[in-house]
């Protein structure tokens, strides 16, 4: 099931559609160093953190890969290579040079990291605005990488995927 899934996202990477989209022909800087690094974006007066895997020896953008995290867990969680299963997108991403963008769910009422998923019955999860977060984070993700929404994927694990 998994290798079917990462094969999908491959060929929807990677596949028929070679066209550069990017907004002008000058090449951008990736102004994200290379390897994890922690990231803060504002929304609505709250800071929400991102983590970014740039793998070594990128030069330019072919796409961005946002992994959600599950409830209770963290995006560094799912970033370690051989921990978590979404962990496989680092190692894509060092194959295929691409970036791997890793947001963090706001506080449910524990003070646990999870999504806010709009399921009536969850009480105890988080109630952060969760939408407008992943909004802004795309948008700046494609003004400062000059790459439009055919290069921008998501995808998560349990609560993250709902």
């Amino acid at each position: 099931m998994i290798k079917s899934f990462l094969l999908l996202v491959l060929i929807s990477l990677f596949g028929c559609n070679n066209d550069d989209h990017s907004n002008n022909t000058s090449p951008v800087l990736i102004p994200y160093p290379e390897g994890l690094t922690t990231h803060y974006i504002t929304v609505n007066s709250v800071s929400r953190k991102y983590l970014v895997y740039r793998p070594a020896g990128m030069t330019s953008v072919k796409a961005v890969v946002m992994v959600l995290h599950g409830g209770g867990g963290a995006g560094v969680g799912v970033s370690e290579l051989g921990t978590h299963p979404l962990s496989v997108f680092r190692t894509l991403a060092d194959q295929e040079k691409f970036l791997v963008v890793y947001p963090e769910g706001s506080s449910d009422i524990q003070g646990n990291p999870g999504w806010n998923d709009c399921r009536s019955d969850d009480v105890s999860g988080s109630q952060g605005d969760d939408i407008t977060f992943l909004k802004q984070l795309n948008a700046k993700l494609m003004a400062e990488l000059n790459i439009n929404s055919s290069k921008m994927y998501l995808t998560g694990g349990s609560n993250g995927a709902l």
